[in-house]
């Protein structure tokens, strides 16, 4: 077998599943860390509102949380339309046909899931920098966060919580 998934992992990637590991104790000790049960960092759209809320900025996680709802839902409309679509082979060519009101619902989707996609990275940028001002983090931790959130993540989790011993990060308000 030749192409794209000759040389596939049935796992995955190795760094993909490490960086998603990486993220997930990130994310979980970050809420431990703030008071919220760590089960609660899991839940896709709710722990982004969550840790919105820590940095006192809730409308901008109801509006990450939100646009990432509506990127999963197409995304998965997206599939489902795909697999039935999958389903429907002629049985005399045995080619995949997709009808007109498939397509346009299939067009509809990609398009509003290509809006919410731009909306979660605008909100997530926006997110990041407030994070990390909030923490009185290094300014290059925002950039971090925006090419790899699971690197920041760690940072927050296990390197940050470090330099408190000096008194210099994690005050309780804004400065």
């Amino acid at each position: 077998m030749t192409g794209i998934m000759q040389n596939t992992s049935p796992l995955g990637s190795p760094s993909i599943m490490f960086l998603t590991l990486l993220s997930s104790i990130s994310s979980w000790k970050i809420f431990v860390d703030r008071g919220i049960p760590g089960w609660k960092s899991m839940i896709p759209c709710y722990g982004d509102y969550l840790l919105a809320k820590t940095i006192e900025e809730e409308q901008l996680g109801k509006k990450l949380a939100m646009a990432k709802g509506i990127l999963l839902a197409s995304l998965t409309c997206e599939l489902v339309l795909s697999l039935s679509v999958l389903n429907t082979a002629d049985p005399e060519t045995g080619a995949y046909a997709m009808s007109n009101t498939a397509a346009i619902l299939f067009l509809a989707f990609a398009i509003v899931m290509f809006a919410a996609l731009i909306k979660t990275v605008i909100y997530e940028i926006r997110f990041c920098i407030r994070f990390v001002r909030y923490n009185n983090a290094q300014s290059w931790i925002a950039f971090i966060w925006i090419i790899c959130p699971a690197l920041a993540l760690s940072y927050f989790a296990f390197v940050h919580q470090k330099l408190d011993i000096r008194g210099i990060t994690r005050k309780k308000g804004r400065n």
